[in-house]
C-alpha cells in the first residue's frame, strides 16, 4: 500500500488526480493499493507560519511529532502492517 500525502494547500483528491495521470504513462503503478488521505488540519499537515523570508515553523520537532502521531493513528486505522506501507507525497 502506498499512502500518498498531498502538498500544502491541496487535498487527497489533488494527489489522486496526479497519480491517475502518472499511471496512464506508467501502468505498473496501477498494481499498487493507493491511499490519499486529507490532512486533519485541512490544507497542511503541520502548522505553518510565514515571514518575510519564506515558510517556517516555530518548533519543527514538536510539529513533526504531531504529524507522526496523526499518521500512526491513520496507519493503525488502515489495519495494514507498517512494514507493508510506503509513505510518499508531493508539495
Amino acid at each position: 500500500t502506498i499512502v500518498y500525502l498531498h502538498g500544502w494547500g491541496g487535498n487527497g483528491l489533488d494527489a489522486y488526480e496526479m497519480i491517475q495521470e502518472f499511471s496512464q504513462k506508467n501502468p505498473e503503478l496501477k498494481h499498487f493499493n493507493w491511499v490519499f488521505p486529507n490532512s486533519p488540519l485541512g490544507a497542511e499537515w503541520f502548522k505553518m507560519h510565514f515571514d518575510e523570508n519564506g515558510i517556517y515553523t516555530d518548533n519543527w520537532a514538536s510539529e513533526l511529532k504531531s504529524v507522526r502521531k496523526k499518521l500512526d493513528a491513520f496507519f493503525k486505522a488502515l489495519k495494514i502492517p507498517t512494514d507493508q506501507i510506503i509513505l510518499g507525497g508531493f508539495s
